[in-house]
C-alpha cells in the first residue's frame, strides 16, 4: 500500500464515510480493495468496523472477505437488533464488517435515521472507528449520513467527484493511470466480487474541506429512544432487541415480501428493495429549489411567525367549511393489490377522514396525536393552507365512504374526543405521500420515527402485502388532502429533508 495513504489517518474522525466512485467493473474492484486497505491499517491501532450501506445484493464488499449477508446496520438502527450481535470479524483480519442487512428502507430514510448521529457522537469515547461505504451517486442523492459528514473519496474513475451539501473532504485516493483511463464496459452483473490486494496501489490526494451548510430541519422532537453504549466488544451496542413478547406484539401479522405494484426506482439491487425505490421520483441528482419556489417558501415562512406567535387556537368552522368535492354515492374503487373472498384482506382507496381540531402550531397539533392515538383510532396530521396561513389539522380514521367518516364522527362525540357533530367535518382527504410498504409493523414504525425526526408528520396504515396472501403489509404515509396543490407546505417540509417523495391516492385493507 502506498506510503502516502499514512498521511490522513492521524486527523481522521472517528465516523467517516467511504465513498466509492467507479464507473467500470475493474474500477469497482480497485475501490473495494482499497477501502478493505484502509480500514486494516486503521484497525492496526484502534477498533474499527466496516459497514457496506450501498444496499446492493449480495454485498460485494461481503463477498470479498468471504462473510455472508445475514443481519446488519439495517437491524440495528431500525429493528433494535444490538453491534456485537450482528458485527462479524472476517477470517484472518483485525476488524469487523457489517452488511446493511435484509430489507433496507429507501436511501434517503435509511441514511437519515437519527441514531446515526448518536452513533457517531460515541465513537470517539469508545476510541472506535465505524466506516460506512457508500456510492457516490448515492451519496450525492440522499444527502450525508448524519454525524458521517467527513468523507474520503475512492476515486476509480478519475473524475470530478460532486459533494452533498454539509459533506467534509478528507482525502482522495485515486486509482492507477491505466484503471482511470478504462473505457466503460457493460456488465452483467451491479458489482463485481473482489479479493483484497488485487489491484494497483492508489494513489492519494488530500482536499479542502467543504464547509456547505446543510439545509435547516423543522425542529420536532424525535422519539424517545434507548441511549447507544460503544463499550462492548465488537465495540458497538446500540440497544437490546425486544423479547419475543414485545416481538410478537409489534410485528403483527407474518411479515409478507413487499408489494411489487410499485413503479420501478433507481436502486440498482433486486429483491431486497422490492417496490421501495419506485417511490424515490427524481434525477439521480438533488434538486435545485426554483427561485420562484424559494420565494414561496420564505413567504411561508413568514405567515407561519406571524400565525405561530399568536395564541395556539384551534381553526375555527368557518375556515374549514370547503365544498366537498369527493364522490360519496359507493364504495370507492379497489386499489390495485388482492381483492379476495374468504376472510382474506382487500385493498380499497380510503379517501375520507374526520377533522377533530386544527392548531396554528404543529407541535401543538403532535400533541393532541400522540393525547388520542390507539390502536382502534388512527390519527395523523396534515398541514393544510387555508386562505394563505397554514393550519395543521389533526384527522382521525381513514375510511373508504363517506357514511363511515359520518359514523366515526357520531362515537367520537359520543366518546368525547370530538366536541360537535357537523356535516363538513367528514374531509375528503385521499391524497398523501407514500413512503413505501414495509412487511412488518415494527419495520413501518421505525420508518416512521425516522421521518418524524426530519419534521415530517408520517403515520402508518395496514394494506394487503401480495396478491393470494392472507398477510398484512403496511404503508407509511404523510398528510391527508382532498386537491394535490393543498398539500404544497407538507411537501416542502419532506424537500427540506431532502427527500423526494410522490404524492398518491392513499390505500389500506377492510377486512372481507
Amino acid at each position: 500500500m502506498d506510503a502516502e495513504m499514512d498521511s490522513p489517518e492521524a486527523t481522521w474522525p472517528h465516523a467517516v464515510t467511504l465513498v466509492l466512485a467507479a464507473e467500470s467493473s475493474r474500477q469497482r474492484r480497485w475501490a473495494i480493495s482499497t477501502a478493505i486497505e484502509i480500514v486494516r491499517k486503521l484497525a492496526g491501532e484502534r477498533k474499527v468496523v466496516l459497514a457496506d450501506v450501498r444496499g446492493q445484493t449480495p454485498s460485494s464488499i461481503a463477498e470479498a472477505l468471504g462473510v455472508g449477508e445475514g443481519e446488519g446496520i439495517v437491524d440495528v438502527l431500525f429493528r433494535g437488533a444490538s453491534f456485537s450481535a450482528v458485527a462479524r470479524r472476517p477470517e484472518s483480519e483485525n476488524f469487523f464488517f457489517l452488511s446493511a442487512g435484509s430489507a433496507p428502507p429507501p436511501l434517503q430514510v435509511f441514511y437519515h435515521h437519527p441514531r446515526w448521529q448518536k452513533i457517531a457522537s460515541r465513537l470517539a469515547a469508545a476510541d472506535a472507528h465505524l466506516l460506512p461505504c457508500v456510492s457516490a451517486e448515492d451519496w450525492l442523492e440522499s444527502g450525508p449520513i448524519p454525524g458521517f459528514a467527513a468523507c474520503i473519496l475512492l476515486n476509480g474513475s478519475g473524475r470530478e467527484i460532486e459533494l452533498p451539501g454539509g459533506a467534509r473532504k478528507l482525502a482522495e485516493f485515486l486509482a492507477p493511470v491505466e484503471i482511470r483511463e478504462e473505457a466503460l464496459t457493460v456488465d452483467a452483473r451491479p458489482d463485481d466480487a473482489v479479493k483484497p490486494d488485487s489491484e494497483s496501489a492508489p494513489q492519494a490526494t488530500t482536499g479542502p474541506a467543504d464547509t456547505t451548510r446543510q439545509d435547516q430541519q423543522p425542529e420536532v422532537e424525535p422519539p424517545v429512544e434507548a441511549e447507544p453504549s460503544l463499550t462492548a466488544e465488537p465495540a458497538f451496542e446500540i440497544e437490546t432487541p425486544a423479547s419475543a413478547a414485545e416481538e410478537a406484539e409489534e410485528s403483527g401479522p407474518s411479515s409478507a415480501a413487499w408489494s411489487s405494484d410499485a413503479e420501478a426506482g433507481h436502486h440498482r439491487s433486486e429483491g431486497r428493495f422490492g417496490p421501495m425505490s419506485g417511490l424515490l421520483s427524481g434525477p439521480r441528482r438533488r434538486s435545485i429549489v426554483p427561485a420562484a419556489a424559494l420565494v414561496a417558501a420564505i413567504v411561508l415562512v413568514v405567515v407561519l411567525w406571524k400565525v405561530i406567535g399568536g395564541p395556539q387556537a384551534p381553526e375555527g368552522a368557518e375556515t374549514l367549511a370547503v365544498t366537498d368535492t369527493t364522490e360519496a354515492a359507493g364504495p370507492a374503487a379497489p386499489a390495485a393489490g388482492p381483492d379476495l373472498a374468504g376472510g382474506r384482506p382487500r385493498g380499497v382507496n380510503l379517501p375520507y377522514s374526520v377533522a377533530i381540531a386544527s392548531y396554528s402550531s404543529l407541535d401543538d397539533a403532535l400533541a393532541r396525536q400522540r393525547e388520542l392515538a390507539r390502536a382502534d383510532l388512527p390519527v395523523y396530521v396534515a398541514p393544510t393552507p387555508v386562505r394563505g396561513v397554514v393550519y395543521y389539522r389533526v384527522f382521525a380514521g381513514m375510511l373508504s365512504e363517506r357514511e363511515q367518516g359520518e359514523a366515526l364522527m357520531a362515537d367520537l362525540v359520543r366518546r368525547g374526543i370530538k366536541d360537535t357533530v357537523r356535516a363538513w367535518d367528514v374531509r375528503p382527504a385521499r391524497y398523501a405521500f407514500s413512503f413505501g410498504i414495509y412487511p412488518t409493523a415494527r419495520d413501518a414504525r421505525s420508518v416512521v420515527e425516522t421521518l418524524q425526526g426530519q419534521g415530517v408528520p408520517a403515520y402508518t396504515v395496514p394494506a394487503p402485502a401480495v396478491a393470494g396472501s392472507d398477510d398484512i403489509a403496511y404503508h407509511v404515509y404523510a398528510g391527508g388532502y382532498e386537491e394535490r396543490e393543498d398539500a404544497q407546505p407538507l411537501r416542502t417540509i419532506i424537500e427540506r429533508a431532502g427527500l423526494e417523495i410522490k404524492l398518491v391516492e392513499r390505500v389500506g385493507w377492510v377486512p372481507q
